[in-house]
C-alpha cells in the first residue's frame, strides 16, 4: 500500500462486515460454550441425586422372567428420600 494511499468505499465496507462477522461468530461460540458449561458441567450434580431408577433382583419374586430385572424403582425429579413415603 502506497502511502497515504486510500481505501476505496467498498474495500472500506467489506473490512468492516468481515469484522462484523467474525464479532458474531466470537459472540455465537462464547454463547455455545456457556451453554454447554450449564447442562453438562453444573446441572448434572443437582439432577444426579433428584431423579435416578434402579433394577433390582429378589429372591422370591412375584414373577420370573429370563433376562428381565424382578423389580424397577423410579424416584421422580421431586423425590425426597429424607420424607415418608405415606
Amino acid at each position: 500500500m502506497v502511502r497515504g494511499a486510500r481505501l476505496g468505499a467498498s474495500a472500506l465496507a467489506a473490512v468492516f462486515l468481515f469484522a462484523a462477522e467474525v464479532l458474531r461468530a466470537a459472540v455465537f461460540l462464547l454463547a455455545a460454550v456457556f451453554f454447554l458449561a450449564a447442562v453438562f458441567v453444573l446441572a448434572p450434580a443437582g439432577r444426579a441425586e433428584a431423579q435416578w431408577t434402579r433394577r433390582f433382583d429378589v429372591a422370591h419374586p412375584a414373577f420370573h422372567h429370563d433376562g428381565a430385572p424382578d423389580v424397577i424403582v423410579h424416584a421422580p425429579p421431586r423425590f425426597d428420600a429424607a420424607r415418608p413415603l405415606h
